[in-house]
Order: C-alpha cells, then structure tokens, then sequence
C-alpha cells in the first residue's frame, strides 16, 4: 500500500470522527436542555399542585437552586469536551492535508489547513452554548429563590456559594478554552498571499 493511501485512510477515519464528534455535542446538548426543562416543569408544576406545602415546596426549591445549575454545568463540561475533541482532529487533519499534498506535490486538500491560516473557526457556537446553560443556571436559582423565603444568613449563604460555584465553572471552561486554543501551531499555516 502506498504512503499517500495510508494517509488517506487516516484522514477519512478522522473526518468521520469530527462529523461524530459535533453529533455528540448536538445530542449531549438537546438531551440535557430536555432533562432541564423537564425538571423545571416538575417543580412548577409540583409547586403549583401542592400550594405551600413545605415538604413539597423544598424538593422544588432544591431542584431549582441546586440540582439545575449542578445539570447545566456537567452538560456544559460534557459539551466542551467534546469540542476540544473535534479541534484536536481538526489540527490534526491539516497536518494530514500538508502530509499528502507535499507528497502529491500538488494541493489536494486543504478545507482545515485554510481554516486554520484564515482562523475562520467559528466561535460563537461555543460562546452561544455557555451563555444559555449559565443563563438558565442563573435563572432557575432565581426561581428556585421565588418559591421560598430564605433568612437573610440563608440567602447570603446562597450568593456565596453561588458565586463560588460559578466561578469555579467558568474558571474550568476558561482553562479548557486557553487548552484548546495552545493546540494550534503559531506560525506552522502561513497564510499563502495572492501576487
């Protein structure tokens, strides 16, 4: 078998795997959105049913307060794991696409390689899924706050480790996206300059 036939197989089996890797994140995405909103269903309507029973009212306030943002950032953490996966392979596959032009010593294929020179990645998918899942974290324990009447100690205690929860969160997606940002190559894709 020759080289540039080995190199092609691994290029498709990798494409195969960055079309598997944006499913996942699409699943991993309408999956936890649905478990979210059916628990903020639940609670509504267990809320709604039961008036002010306390015992009912406390499950509802729990699932809203904790439980929700606790969801929102495992699905998150899951979502950009599976991202950072899919700019691995795509990395990966420009290296692949220089490969096998230098040894067809012609351009054949160059759909990640440009992407790459032209930093044309698109970002906001990622911006656009962390700010829903943090939106709806904020907005449940909101919610979550409405159904009970917290002691002032209670409530501060809530904001704090909130705020702790949050940061942490955002610290770990920060950290993440600096990752996944250190595995492009700086001056590895030159961008090729018409004369």
């Amino acid at each position: 078998m020759k080289p540039e036939e080995i190199l092609f197989k691994e290029y498709d089996s990798l494409r195969s795997e960055s079309q598997n890797s944006m499913s996942n994140r699409n699943q991993i995405l309408s999956f936890g959105l649905a478990a979210i909103a059916l628990i903020i269903m639940g609670s509504i309507a267990d809320f709604a049913n039961t008036g002010v029973q306390k015992a009912n009212l406390n499950i509802a306030a729990f699932n809203l307060i904790v439980v929700i943002p606790i969801i929102c950032a495992l699905i998150l953490l899951m979502w950009l794991g599976e991202y950072e996966r899919m700019r691995r392979v795509g990395i990966f596959i420009a290296n692949l696409e220089n490969q096998i032009n230098t040894i067809a010593k012609k351009e054949l294929l160059s759909w990640e390689t440009k992407l790459i020179e032209t930093k044309r990645h698109m970002s906001y998918p990622y911006y656009a899924a962390l700010i829903l899942l943090l939106l709806l974290s904020v907005i449940s324990q909101f919610m979550g706050n409405s159904l009970i009447k917290l002691t002032d100690t209670q409530l501060y205690l809530l904001i704090a480790s909130s705020f702790i929860f949050y940061v942490m969160i955002i610290g770990v997606i920060f950290f993440r996206l600096h990752k996944i940002k250190k595995l492009i190559p700086k001056n590895k894709y030159k961008v090729k300059k018409n004369d």
